[in-house]
């Protein structure tokens, strides 16, 4: 079977992500392979959200604060759900919150669809009840928050709403 360059490239991440023993010598074999300028970007871009070190994740996260980092938000998306995978959400809900938080600056930086994007990709790995605590919480604050966004936020949380 022949895999295409994007298979390859996340295959490696999924192994990273899964803390495969060779996760890092595979990453670097495999951004060695990459040909394209845009593609490599976009790897380096991701790299970081399945790092096994919680500083590099945690410093990933809070660069995504900055609007000029969610430029490309295919990108920000495709890290998003790395981030907040089921298999890894235990150790991620901790920047629930704070995408929460974001949200409406998020609106006003980015594309229409962006917003619910962002907050899909941020809750569809988690399933906890601290999860659902944390949105809970978030709205019960946020009696006035603008109703666009906290129907994105319901759409998002279904699944842990419903537990």
């Amino acid at each position: 079977v022949k895999l295409s360059e994007d298979e390859l490239c996340a295959m490696a991440l999924s192994l990273a992500l899964k803390g495969h023993p060779e996760a890092p010598g595979i990453i670097a074999r495999q951004r060695e392979r990459i040909a394209g300028k845009e593609r490599l970007e976009r790897f380096d871009f991701v790299t970081p959200a399945v790092s096994p070190d919680v500083t590099v994740r945690d410093a990933f996260f809070e660069s995504l604060r900055d609007p000029a980092r969610r430029e490309r938000e295919p990108w920000v998306l495709e890290a998003l759900g790395y981030l907040h995978h089921p298999m890894v959400a235990e150790r991620s809900e901790k920047y629930i919150l704070p995408s929460l938080e974001m949200l409406e600056e998020i609106k006003a930086t980015g594309d229409i669809f962006f917003p619910g994007s962002w907050i899909s990709a941020t809750l569809a790995g988690h399933r906890s009840p601290e999860a659902r605590a944390t949105v809970e919480k978030f709205l019960d604050e946020h009696p006035d928050y603008p109703s666009d966004l906290k129907l994105k936020i319901l759409q998002a949380a279904d699944h842990l709403l419903r537990q």
